[in-house]
């Protein structure tokens, strides 16, 4: 048998030319095949210093960026100045003794000016409502307003007014009167018919001795028209003042504390209880005072007397002993007592 002889050189230089073919097909795909082997020392070409540069103009890039920037003013401009975005809805309400209209003019006349003279504040997006607010409160007397926006056009105001004028009424006419207690004017006399009189029929014998019949009157009770001054004068606090005092412009009728004290039984009554609140009648000098309702009965107090702990003792009454309106009154002028009937 022959022997065959295996050449190890020639086997080795044929896997090694493989490996190499391997090897350049992977960097193929995988990186670079043209790389070059550098010395240490190589530091690259250097640059020829009186060859001309080329300025490498990005025309693409400065066009998209003109664009985008016309694109946002012309849309904040519209935003701006578009009637689409103008409010033009505005919802008003808790308006009781304030004319509407002047309400509306006053947010009118804040539309109406331009920002730098350029930018119309009546736009959505440039109205202040903090501002609106401001000016309301200033203007006009309120306890508080809430102004809001609601895109793209709608502002809503809510409005609490402050009362700062009451109806006086002495018996012979009704003015207003200021919350120091004088009388800033003078508005009509006490109809007629704002009078409940009681008559009885008398006999009597003339000289002739003839006998005559007339009516006599017995009681003659005053009655405010509460709704008509409502519609006439708008809806302040009636007062009725039993003492009959003479009014004249800027004379005083009443004190600030009183004037104070009807003014918080006012509207702690209208907005935290449904009891009807008709008026209130001053009946002598001590500081008693009655609270008129509705359904017929009455409140009697004190202007000494704290109103918000007076007011909670009512609702307790009401609420756990007497069912109104089968009572009369309810006497809380005494600390620590309630009378009833």
């Amino acid at each position: 048998m022959r022997r065959r002889i295996v050449n190890h050189h020639k086997i080795k230089k044929q896997v090694g030319r493989k490996f190499k073919r391997s090897h350049g097909f992977l960097l193929g795909l995988f990186g670079s095949r043209n790389r070059r082997k550098r010395d240490f020392s190589w530091q690259g070409r250097e640059s020829n210093p009186y060859r001309t540069q080329k300025k490498d103009h990005n025309w693409s890039f400065i066009i998209k960026i003109s664009i985008l920037v016309g694109s946002t003013i012309t849309v904040l401009a519209m935003c701006i100045y578009s009637s689409f975005f103008h409010i033009s809805d505005i919802n008003i309400t808790g308006l009781q003794r304030i004319g509407e209209t002047e309400i509306r003019n006053t947010i009118d006349g804040i539309s109406s000016y331009k920002t730098l003279n350029i930018f119309p504040r009546k736009s959505y997006f440039l109205t202040d409502i903090n501002e609106i607010r401001d000016i309301l409160k200033e203007r006009f007397p309120l306890r508080s307003v809430i102004v809001q926006k609601t895109f793209p056009n709608k502002l809503s105001i809510i409005i609490e007014e402050k009362i700062s004028t009451l109806i006086y009424d002495n018996g012979k006419e009704y003015s207003y009167i200021g919350l120091e207690g004088n009388v800033v004017e003078k508005m009509r006399n006490v109809g007629d018919y704002e009078w409940n009189i009681k008559t009885e029929t008398a006999t009597s014998t003339n000289a002739e001795g003839e006998i005559e019949t007339h009516e006599k009157i017995i009681e003659r009770k005053h009655v405010p028209d509460t709704k008509t001054l409502i519609n006439e004068l708008g809806d302040y606090p009636i007062v009725y003042d039993k003492r009959e005092k003479t009014v004249e412009i800027n004379e005083a009728v009443l004190s600030s504390k009183e004037i104070q004290s009807l003014i918080e039984w006012f509207n702690i009554l209208t907005k935290t209880t449904d009891i009807p609140l008709k008026y209130f009648v001053i009946e002598g000098e001590v500081g008693d005072f009655v609270v008129s309702t509705y359904e017929g009965w009455v409140i009697k107090t004190h202007f000494e007397n704290d109103v918000s702990s007076q007011i909670e003792k009512l609702k307790t009454i009401l609420k756990e002993k007497v069912k109104r309106p089968q009572i009369n009154y309810i006497d809380l002028r005494y600390e620590g007592r309630v009378y009833l009937r």
